[in-house]
């Protein structure tokens, strides 16, 4: 036969035993955000004001006289990122927005760090177009979008799952 055990004794055991299954609370930094979901196979729990790293980074900037930005990464990109410049209407021509060629900057380790962006402003198609068919060139996108801000987001490839 057991022993009895006093009611303050069995309270204490209940809340040992409850807390021996309870895991522990994560310390580490949560993964940068995934491209696919996973259930993971961790035992500790996620605090809630914990924050994941986001894959993409924005920045909003005005071109120079020349047109161009050149824009560093707040943090460096593993591969070469992917970038989307979106220019604002500031009221004049459209804009169209590149990253500018061989304007690419790695660190020693080979990391991506930065990129040199270019904006140019549309012109009006001339009135004679008889000078264009008989072989005139003519470039659509011919002057600087000085002063233009434009929005730049660079985000890694997703990986094709295989």
């Amino acid at each position: 036969m057991q022993p009895l055990v006093p009611v303050t004794d069995v309270k204490a055991v209940a809340e040992a035993a409850a807390l021996a299954v309870v895991p522990a609370a994560a310390n580490a930094t949560p993964p940068e955000t995934g491209t696919k979901g996973a259930a993971g196979t961790k035992p500790e729990y996620a605090r809630a004001d914990h924050t994941h790293e986001v894959r993409a980074r924005r920045k909003r900037v005005a071109l120079g006289t020349d047109g161009t930005a050149k824009w560093v990464f707040d943090k460096p990109f593993g591969t070469k990122p992917i970038i989307v410049c979106s220019p604002e209407d500031d009221g004049g021509l459209p804009v169209v927005c590149v990253s500018v060629k061989g304007s690419w900057t790695q660190d020693a380790n080979g990391l991506w760090t930065g990129v040199t962006v270019k904006g140019v402003r549309a012109q009006n198609i001339p009135q004679n177009l008889v000078n264009l068919l008989l072989g005139g060139v003519f470039n659509l996108f011919a002057g600087t979008a000085s002063g233009v801000t434009v929005g730049l987001t660079a985000a890694e490839e997703t990986p094709v799952a295989v």
